[in-house]
């Protein structure tokens, strides 16, 4: 009994770390950053990997030409595009490349593409910053002087905007990528961890990129991209002094495509990132690899909470055949302090993003999300796949 007793105390213990970095990183990451910007100046070229966006480019591109200096350049990579993408670029005076590949379909591939066109045409920015052609940025500058001055890459803040008419589903969705994409990172980096790459508003050193394995295929190229660099000893830090935002799906197809992409890819890097993290860790003595190791085993926030609740209930029968509460009383104490600091989350991120009406919605959003967990068991998503907008 002894000796079950002490295996039972071991598996809570390991099931409750990432609860616990979860916790901690939330908690660090409440209040904003303080940051100053940097004295050096450099020159950017923002690519733009594009996928039948003629609906909204125009208008991202005349966003985006308001933030550029002089010396600044943009390159849009229609990529296997069958609308008016790539001539509508060409008329807002940006540079524009086209790719077609049925065969190899996905962001990493465009964004070879367009470094390699970049290096061919002897382009030489300081600084590759890539953003989404759905996605609106503020602080473009700062972002490139910034990456320029540490030498490593950076990632600003990346959030998700919603209609005024959105459902409370997309907004409880909004709501958390905020906390993973805002909150956490911000705790993260007070921890001394390196940011995971979010996808839009990256920026990297010129010379770093060009050497840069992209990932392919990858249908999350970004945190397959950001965990290589990280065990290569690159590791990329966040910043808000550059903001980035992307328009929510407003159709439950897009929703649903949207989510299972990120999801399954998450849970796809996190089997293969977390050993070759923790390879890193040991060979490199990195204590930024290990909060990098732990930040990965956190699973999506809606996974995680089912998880801890399944635990608890198990831990309960535990306590009832056995008598050992401990086990039980650490789950609990655990659950009780994640719903306080997702609270908090709330009250200092999400209120206008999340009313307090639409947090009923929070459990139905959860358990319509479990097909998604099962699907990836049973078949899940390899190939990349353009979210469906309205």
């Amino acid at each position: 009994m002894i000796m079950l007793g002490l295996l039972i105390s071991l598996l809570t213990l390991l099931v409750l770390i990432p609860w616990w970095m979860w916790i901690a990183e939330c908690l660090l990451g409440l209040p904003p950053l303080r940051e100053s910007r940097p004295g050096k100046t450099a020159y950017g070229l923002v690519i733009v990997p594009a996928h039948d966006e003629a609906l909204g480019v125009t208008e991202m591109l005349r966003a985006l030409r308001t933030q550029l200096r002089d010396g600044d350049r943009v390159l849009l990579v229609a990529d296997n595009c069958q609308d008016q993408t790539a001539e509508l670029a060409r008329q807002e005076g940006v540079d524009v490349v086209v790719r077609n590949d049925a065969l190899r379909r996905g962001k990493g591939y465009a964004l070879e593409y367009g470094i390699r066109h970049a290096s061919s045409q002897g382009w030489k920015p300081d600084v590759l910053v890539i953003l989404d052609a759905d996605c609106t940025i503020q602080g473009l500058a700062e972002l490139i002087d910034e990456t320029a001055w540490r030498g490593q890459p950076v990632q600003a803040a990346y959030t998700l905007s919603v209609e005024p008419q959105a459902n409370a589903r997309q907004r409880v969705s909004a709501f958390a990528f905020r906390v993973k994409n805002v909150v956490r990172l911000r705790g993260l980096r007070r921890l001394g961890g390196p940011a995971l790459l979010t996808g839009s508003g990256m920026a990297f050193p010129w010379q770093l990129a060009q050497a840069i394995d992209w990932g392919g295929g990858e249908i999350v190229e970004d945190l397959a991209t950001g965990l290589k660099l990280a065990c290569g000893g690159h590791l990329p830090s966040y910043t808000e002094l550059a903001w980035v935002e992307s328009p929510a799906p407003t159709s439950e197809q897009g929703v649903a495509q949207q989510r299972t992409r990120w999801e399954h890819g998450y849970l796809a890097q996190m089997q293969r990132g977390m050993p070759q993290l923790l390879r890193a860790t040991v060979a490199r003595r990195s204590v930024a690899c290990a909060w990098a190791f732990l930040d990965l085993a956190i699973p999506p926030l809606s996974l995680f909470i089912v998880l801890l609740f399944g635990w608890l209930l198990l831990m309960s029968g535990v306590a009832f055949w056995t008598g050992q509460l401990g086990p039980w009383w650490w789950t609990l104490a655990t659950g009780i302090l994640a719903t306080l600091t997702l609270g908090g989350c709330w009250w200092c991120e999400g209120r206008r993003l999340l009313p307090p009406r639409s947090l009923l919605a929070i459990p139905g959003y959860i358990l319509r999300k479990l097909p998604l967990y099962g699907g990836f068991l049973r078949r899940r998503q390899t190939t990349w796949e353009r979210t469906t907008r309205a």
